[in-house]
């Protein structure tokens, strides 16, 4: 299979998977198939699309699909004691249009 990936923006990275990454799925879960690792590089929204060429050199492109990678996840404070039965809760923030809104 000739099916080569095309992000639109430098935002993510993808390469065909290897063994090691796909070890955790059972083969009877994988079919005849290709699969693909992305990795987001910078926050932000990118399109990727695939084509792959058939018989007579007809190139079949799919629809392109939104791809959004969001800033990795951090907890403050990044250590806590808690006493026998206390609950701690992680204020939720919410990210819109650059700013934090709490």
């Amino acid at each position: 299979m000739n099916l080569k990936p095309h992000p639109k923006t430098p935002h993510i990275t993808i390469r065909p998977a290897t063994s090691m990454d796909v070890s955790h799925l059972s083969p009877s879960k994988m079919g005849v198939c290709m699969m693909f690792v992305i990795k987001g590089i910078v926050v932000g929204i990118s399109n990727l699309y695939f084509n792959v060429t058939v018989s007579l050199g007809r190139i079949i492109t799919s629809i392109p699909q939104e791809i959004q990678v969001f800033s990795p996840l951090s907890l403050t404070p990044k250590e806590i004691w808690l006493v026998h039965k206390a609950t701690f809760k992680e204020p939720a923030l919410i990210f819109y249009s650059n700013k934090i809104l709490y």
